[in-house]
């Protein structure tokens, strides 16, 4: 029994380093992650009508995905300031609308693998038009 779970504790010690070194380096506030964000999708929105940069656009996309993730662990100012009572209620919108961006970038990623980059434009400037809300509600 005791070899038993020294094996699975050397499994999960194991499997959590692995996990680790997988993971990008993140940035390690809100505003370097959506400044991350914002070189990721300029590079993309610069290349998304050249097929030849599918490959290219859609790993940008996933690594953008993994930063809009990352940044629904982040408070806004706007919302840290906000009496206490109202801060969660606020901070549901502020992941809601991540989780919203989220999407796009992974519709925008399947597109772009499919070659089918008149579809990824048109959600390029649904997930623009999103990034512009959230910001003028969540960064005033």
């Amino acid at each position: 029994m005791k070899t038993l779970l020294s094996i699975i504790a050397m499994t999960l010690i194991t499997a959590q380093g692995f996990a680790q070194s997988t993971q990008p380096n993140l940035p390690t506030s809100l505003k370097l992650t959506m400044k991350a964000m914002g070189q990721d999708m300029k590079t993309v929105a610069a290349q998304i009508t050249n097929k030849n940069l599918n490959t290219s656009s859609a790993t940008l996309t996933d690594q953008f995905v993994i930063l809009v993730k990352h940044a629904e662990t982040y408070t806004p100012d706007s919302i840290s300031s906000l009496p206490a009572d109202q801060q969660p209620a606020a901070k549901d919108q502020f992941v809601k609308a991540l989780e919203h961006v989220a999407d796009l970038g992974n519709q925008i990623s399947a597109a772009l693998k499919a070659n089918d980059n008149a579809q990824a434009s048109r959600l390029l400037n649904d997930l623009l038009q999103a990034k512009k809300d959230g910001h003028n509600q969540f960064d005033p």
